[in-house]
């Protein structure tokens, strides 16, 4: 299903009217998040990142011999951390998981620090059983 007749008609003027401030303002933020994000999921072992190149989103993979399978790693997010993701799964790509990049800088931070302090915990369970 596609847009209303009514957004169709307004899209061109919104399109062509819009300041380039904004489209500056929105890669601005989406080339931090996207440095932020690479630099801090690069430091945590068994986390590779993959800097996005033109997209609005980030894949991550992650090792699941160090943190379990997929189900369990993108549903323990949700479930320690309140942090949802998606899982690499739904792309063709297990193991994975995409993080958005479009949220304001804090709320991208404080997704790192909590991605961050779920994976330390992850770690010392899945070594301790190991």
């Amino acid at each position: 299903m596609g847009p209303s007749s009514l957004i169709q008609g307004a899209l061109p003027d919104i399109l062509y009217n819009v300041p380039n401030l904004f489209f500056e303002n929105i890669h601005n933020l989406l080339q931090t998040n996207s440095d932020m994000i690479f630099s801090r999921m690069i430091r945590i072992p068994g986390l590779k990142p993959l800097r996005p190149s033109g997209a609005m989103y980030m894949m991550v993979k992650f090792d699941p011999e160090m943190y379990g399978n997929e189900s369990d790693f993108v549903e323990g997010l949700i479930r320690e951390e309140s942090l949802y993701t998606f899982s690499g799964s739904l792309f063709n790509a297990p193991n994975w998981f995409r993080l958005l990049l479009t949220f304001p800088q804090e709320t991208t931070k404080e997704a790192c620090d909590r991605i961050e302090m779920f994976c330390q915990r992850r770690r010392r369970i899945y070594n301790w059983h190991k």
